[in-house]
């Protein structure tokens, strides 16, 4: 048996009944009815034993309570037929399932619905057939009764008045005076029932009469509530006193209340969000409800309110705004029983007939709107129990709920989240607001305008009002006033608006622990964070700051882009970052953690993916005197599944380590931001990233250390920068400093030192062209490192001697230099940096004439880069690969490898080998008779080469160049450029002899 059975009714209204047919089944007392009333109540939803408990028993239940209702309830089953099938178990509790159209009680608010939107005749014969249905008044009372019975009983007495308004505008009069009189004495503060009787005595010819019950509801309402008639009975009273026309108390026609804000006409974006608001299919079938969440500013008001006035016209008993207040600046947050008050009077509910406790007032609300079609919008709202009382509960009904905090516990709603608008959309709206005229001018002034604003619909409009406020303003004004970060919060308020403030409302609801979390979180000098950062930043357990980070997401404070990972929008940071500092030296020691966090985490990193990676600065000192104990972060120690791991954690914090190791400077711990540079160097080296902002980066840390005024810290820094300005061909500069290190290490008469530097000015000497000099400081430094545990440095000083001595022709000292080399490598397992090796052993064998062997080489190269990542060495290995198979007669793996390493030069490659790989490429094009491409690649390599005064790059493209134009009929051309050559290979003490063929470059 099912719900849709028909068998079986339930009536409540009167005495407890249940029928079979036209059997009557006796429940088996009080108790039992009590139960199926409980039941009932919940119209088909399942009611948990606790429930039942309080039902049955009120304030006192026995310790036998649980036991006893399923001893009642297996009764009930033995009692009703069917009654598995009608009493079912759900959970922890029992369902009742009976069709609505078979509980008088349903039956009773449907016809009222029904009766509503039907003509006048056919209403009263609905309002006459609802109110037919009660038998007496509900005999079940107690705490889970009674405010459903009041309710109940309210509609009851609305049906009657309605009733009798319909019989006097179909004509009746004196036939009700008898009726109106006995229900004037059972309710006589009811001025409707009043105006009632009024008008059928006028009616039947009674005026005088009339004119007394007036008198007597006067001075009633005087002695018991102090107030006199309302508007509508004083109305009625001055028609009779002037004899007027027939006076008729028909149904109120008024139309159906709409409480919602103006929609803005410049709404602008968020088609998504809106088509799914707007398109729901749902809408006749249950209640929808809608959780629009969003960070302060986001615009969820706006979308909601706009979405609202297009979905108006489907909900014709009623459209009703509240703002619930948990976010509105000025005001305290709107209590539910308030609330409920409000929404009630909007649905013409008169103040006397609204309870006074929050569960009577819930049971009228849902009464009140059962089976009405009506609209909600509900505006900042506290949390999921703000909301959930004042859901309506008729299926057809619209619920639009914004929050700046997740409402997950809104059951069967939707979540529509709002972020950034999009970068069209975000130009699109400054542009209606502030004119079309003034935007159109500056197009890339309007994207950095609409960048500073992040997207956000709050700060766009302040921005774009300030712009329609200010004729002589242009947009790139603006747009340069907001990329100064100290003053972009107070460029972003106008008035009574202010991003700034928006965002603090969210701020101050939180508790304390959060709010020093969420002001902390402002110090993270990074995009993106972790919980296991974040913990060393806040000196708690990890646990505990993910639990804080968690919390600022559910009120929209922070981003979660990927799982476990959180980020601030820009202007949440700014707001955060402007928060004043209850103790600076606090904030010091939160970022000595956080610069430690990193540090362990990235040292474990490179020792698993880059074995034998040395660290100038390894180990940082802990703060001076912190000024009060910190709680420890509890992080384990770091430890790396494999190498992917590492190398994924290295890829995804490695922008975190630099900025993180800049505030330590500007915060006065440069040892442990050298720390850090030091390490995140030797990864960025080894794979690659955005060398112009490593570069800048570097710069920053050398003027914070030269602020601190420690040499040996000023050396490393220098030194630093110096590799950084390899990274994007700043040639003379690199050298220079470089020198300013030496200097400085010899000062402080550390070999070590004075050999890491030495190795990197020989780099450079050899970039000018001075080979002489280059290997003279390759062989120092050497000398110093055999001796020391700088295995990997010594490496690196072995590789690049051998690559000066294969460039001037020392083939054989060249091979035996990189063999030694790749030892090294290999007994520290430097694997990422074998490739080096393994290439200048490649190129000696090519100058030795054993081709064969430089391809297995430089296939052993690749096979290397493939398997570690070294992408920083892949573009060369390549192009090698290229130049070997050319020579050897292998015209199409020639053309693969040439291929793919044409296309790294589209990428992030350092300046001096994009030259290399040019020529290299402009040979291999030259040796296929392509004269013209060979020389569009020599003519770009030499333009390059001379940018970064890398001399033998310019001899190579002249050499090559002059073979190029020789082969193109271009002779006059070819002898000048080979002249040229000449005399740079002469210069840097190269024995060349430019006439023949490129066979290594």
């Amino acid at each position: 048996m099912g719900p849709g059975d028909s068998d079986l009714s339930i009536a409540v209204l009167g005495p407890t009944e249940c029928r079979w047919g036209a059997q009557r089944v006796p429940l088996g007392g009080a108790m039992q009815e009590r139960l199926v009333v409980a039941m009932t109540v919940a119209a088909g939803r399942a009611v948990s034993l606790a429930d039942l408990v309080a039902a049955v028993w009120d304030d006192d239940p026995p310790a036998t309570a649980v036991h006893q209702i399923r001893k009642m309830v297996a009764d009930l089953r033995r009692r009703i037929p069917g009654g598995a099938g009608v009493l079912r178990t759900v959970g922890a509790g029992y369902q009742l399932a009976v069709a609505g159209s078979n509980v008088d009680a349903a039956r009773f608010v449907d016809l009222l619905a029904r009766s509503r939107a039907a003509r006048t005749p056919a209403a009263a014969e609905l309002l006459r057939e609802a109110v037919d249905l009660w038998r007496g008044p509900i005999p079940v009372q107690g705490r889970a009764f009674d405010a459903w019975a009041a309710g109940l009983a309210e509609q009851r007495l609305i049906a009657v008045e309605d009733l009798l308004a319909l019989r006097l505008e179909l004509g009746a009069s004196s036939e009700l005076v008898g009726e109106l009189r006995q229900l004037v004495g059972e309710h006589p503060l009811r001025e409707r029932l009043r105006g009632q009787l009024m008008t059928a005595l006028c009616r039947g010819g009674r005026q005088a009469e009339a004119l007394e019950e007036y008198q007597r509801v006067r001075a009633v309402l005087a002695d018991e509530l102090g107030v006199d008639p309302g508007p509508e009975l004083q109305a009625l009273h001055q028609d009779i006193l002037r004899g007027g026309p027939d006076v008729s108390v028909g149904r109120s026609h008024r139309p159906a209340p709409c409480s919602l804000p103006y929609d803005l006409p410049d709404f602008t974006g968020r088609a998504a969000e809106l088509k799914e608001l707007i398109e729901d299919p749902g809408f006749e079938s249950a209640v929808r409800i809608f959780l629009i969440e969003g960070m302060g500013g986001s615009g969820k008001t706006t979308l909601a309110v706009h979405a609202a006035h297009r979905l108006a016209e489907r909900f014709p008993d009623g459209q009703l705004y509240l703002d619930l207040g948990a976010f509105t600046a000025g005001r305290e947050r709107l209590d539910t029983s308030s609330a409920l008050v409000i929404l009630l009077r909007g649905l013409g509910v008169p103040a006397a007939d609204i309870p006074t406790d929050l569960p009577g007032r819930t049971a009228l609300w849902r009464i009140t709107t059962a089976n009405l079609r009506i609209l909600l919008l509900l505006d900042n709202a506290a949390d999921a129990e703000h909301l959930r009382p004042l859901l309506p509960g008729s299926p057809g009904c619209l619920v639009l709920a914004t929050s700046r905090v997740r409402l997950a516990g809104v059951d069967g709603a939707r979540v529509v989240p709002l972020g950034a608008l999009s970068a069209q959309d975000s130009r699109s709206l400054v542009a209606r607001i502030a004119g079309r005229h003034r935007t159109d001018d500056d197009p890339e002034a309007l994207s950095a305008l609409v960048e500073q604003c992040g997207g956000l619909p709050l700060a766009l409009r302040i921005a774009a009002s300030r712009l329609a406020d200010r004729p002589l303003w242009n947009v790139r004004y603006l747009a340069d006033r907001l990329s100064r970060d100290s003053l972009r919060l107070g460029e972003l308020s106008a008035g009574q608006r202010s991003v700034a403030a928006s965002i603090r409302l969210s701020h101050e609801v939180m508790d304390p622990e959060a709010r020093e979390a969420f002001r902390l979180l402002g110090l993270f000098p990074g995009h993106d964070f972790d919980a296991e950062s974040a913990a060393a930043l806040f000196g708690s357990p990890v646990a505990r700051a993910e639990r804080c980070l968690e919390l600022l997401v559910d009120v929209n404070l922070l981003e979660q882009h990927a799982a476990g990972r959180y980020a601030f929008h820009d202007l949440v940071r700014d707001v955060a970052r402007s928060l004043p500092s209850p103790d600076e030296d606090r904030d010091t020691d939160a970022l000595w953690r956080l610069a430690d966090h990193y540090l362990r985490w990235g040292m474990a990193a490179v020792d698993l993916l880059f074995p034998g990676s040395e660290f100038i600065v390894s180990r940082l000192s802990e703060p001076s005197e912190p000024s009060e104990p910190s709680e420890p972060s509890a992080c384990p120690r770091p430890v790396f599944e494999d190498g992917e791991a590492a190398s994924a954690w290295l890829e995804r914090d490695h922008a975190n380590i630099t900025a993180a190791a800049v505030m330590a400077g500007e915060h006065g711990l440069c040892q442990e931001g050298m720390a850090l540079f030091n390490m995140a160097a030797n990864h960025h080296l080894k794979r690659g990233h955005d060398h112009a902002k490593w570069t800048v980066a570097c710069e920053s840390m050398l003027i914070l250390v030269r602020r601190d005024g420690d040499p040996a810290l000023v050396a490393h820094a220098a030194s630093l920068v110096s590799g950084a300005y390899y990274t994007v061909g700043r040639t003379r500069a690199g050298h220079l400093l470089m020198e300013e290190a030496l200097r400085l290490a010899e000062q402080s008469g550390n070999p070590v030192d004075q050999a890491l530097y030495l190795s990197k000015l020989g780099l450079f000497s050899k970039i000018l062209g001075d080979y002489p000099r280059a290997m003279r400081e390759y062989r120092q430094a050497i000398e110093f490192l055999a001796g020391s545990k700088k295995r990997e440095a010594l490496a690196l000083a072995l590789v690049n001697l051998a690559s000066a001595q294969e460039a001037v022709g020392d083939f054989a000292g060249s091979l035996a230099t990189a063999t030694e080399a790749l030892e090294v490598y290999k007994s520290i397992g430097g694997w990422h940096s074998e490739p080096l090796a393994l290439l200048n052993i490649g190129n000696a064998e090519v100058g030795l004439g054993r081709w064969e062997a430089a391809r297995d080489h430089f296939i052993e190269a690749y096979a290397l880069v493939e398997h570690t990542g070294a992408e920083v060495h892949r573009p060369i290995v390549m192009a090698r690969l290229a130049r070997i198979h050319q020579m050897l007669g292998a015209h199409r793996e020639a053309r693969e490898w040439s291929g793919r390493a044409r296309e790294c030069l589209r990428g992030a490659i350092f300046p001096y080998v994009a030259v290399s790989i040019l020529n290299l490429l402009g040979a291999s094009a030259r040796d296929r008779a392509e004269y013209a491409e060979a020389a569009r690649d020599h003519r770009d390599a030499l333009t390059r080469a001379t940018d970064l005064e890398l001399r033998s790059g310019v001899a190579v493209a002249l050499q090559g160049l002059a073979a190029a134009e020789d082969g193109l009929g271009e002779h006059g051309s070819a002898r000048t450029h080979r002249a040229e050559a000449s005399d740079h290979f002469a210069a840097m003490g190269i024995d060349r002899d430019v006439e023949q063929p490129l066979v290594w470059c």
